[in-house]
């Protein structure tokens, strides 16, 4: 046993280094470990230069100045995992996939959290796009940057027969009561919603549990707060925030406990539901975040004339008491 177990990790090793996105300084924390050194990811090693759009050199470049301003993130390879239902239990397994033709690390750390992104895959009908791990890169400032684009062309053959590709990371792990936050600065794109949400679906056949914090770039003033419960119906509620989420990072938090969802923006409690296990989302979730176009009316309409992005920093979980 100790013998196969050496080999095998010789040889994962040994794999890495040939294709050279072994991580450097130790590898990903577990989720819910102390705050890692900003990560960026193997495949972005060297900050990417910012440009306003495709076309531009994925050649590294000295780190640029971080600003609160929307910047267009070159698109790089980025994670490749074996298709899998979003947030079910069985997750997805690295594989030796390819984005743009080279092969590449599904994982990385981002905070304190330990990531996978969606790569190769689309959801439902409501989506129009394709999810793609070179989609979602992680910047010189640790921010993170998700684009909806054609793929300089190619979709929808490259984003699984969707006109549009896009960017999501799923927790590696799943985490129980307590609060999920992040910094955002959303799009103002009609037709987009910039996300991050709570998602566990036990069987792949919509029985899941979720509680979402969704910004529509044609509303970028309102949010809104939606749960479900085993599946169903959504129970939704719209909350004005008094700013434009598109113009700056503000924080924002799910905090999930037995009896109760508390919807935090910048630290205020701005939406309550109280409840109970037979009313409430029981079962531990992945933190997912995503960034998409879609048909549902209310995210207005969409009409693509350059990438978009979404920005994100300072993902944590902080377990409830």
């Amino acid at each position: 046993m100790r013998f196969l177990l050496l080999a095998t990790v010789l040889m994962a090793g040994l794999f890495c280094q040939c294709l050279g996105i072994c991580p450097q300084g130790g590898g990903s924390n577990p989720p819910g470990a102390g705050s890692p050194s900003p990560a960026v990811e193997a495949a972005n090693s060297g900050s990417p230069a910012m440009s306003a759009g495709p076309g531009a050199s994925n050649a590294p470049a000295s780190s640029p100045p971080c600003t609160s301003s929307n910047q267009i993130v070159p698109v790089r390879v980025g994670a490749c995992v074996s298709p899998a239902p979003m947030g079910s239990a069985s997750g997805g397994s690295a594989s030796a996939c390819t984005s743009s033709g080279s092969p590449t690390a599904d994982a990385l750390t981002w905070g304190s959290i330990a990531w996978i992104k969606s790569d190769n895959r689309a959801n439902g009908s409501d989506f129009n796009l394709g999810w793609r791990g070179d989609h979602a890169i992680i910047n010189g400032c640790s921010q993170l940057a998700l684009t909806i684009d054609t793929d300089n062309g190619a979709c929808p053959g490259a984003c699984s027969g969707r006109p549009y590709a896009g960017g999501e990371l799923q927790s590696a792990s799943t985490y129980n009561y307590g609060t999920f936050q992040i910094d955002m600065k959303t799009s103002n794109a009609s037709g987009t919603v910039s996300t991050f949400f709570t998602y566990i679906d036990p069987t792949g056949n919509g029985t899941n549990d979720e509680i979402d914090v969704e910004i529509p770039g044609a509303r970028s003033t309102t949010l809104e707060a939606t749960y479900y419960r085993h599946g169903g119906s959504g129970i939704e509620h719209t909350i004005n925030l008094g700013f434009d989420a598109s113009a700056a990072f503000h924080t924002y938090g799910i905090q999930w406990l037995q009896n109760s969802i508390n919807w935090i923006v910048d630290g205020k409690t701005v939406y309550t539901v109280n409840g109970s296990s037979s009313t409430l989302p029981t079962i531990p979730p992945y933190f997912m975040i995503n960034f998409w176009t879609g048909v549902p009316s209310w995210l207005g309409p969409f009409t693509y004339a350059a990438p978009v992005q979404a920005i994100y920093q300072n993902s944590k979980f902080i377990p409830a008491p």
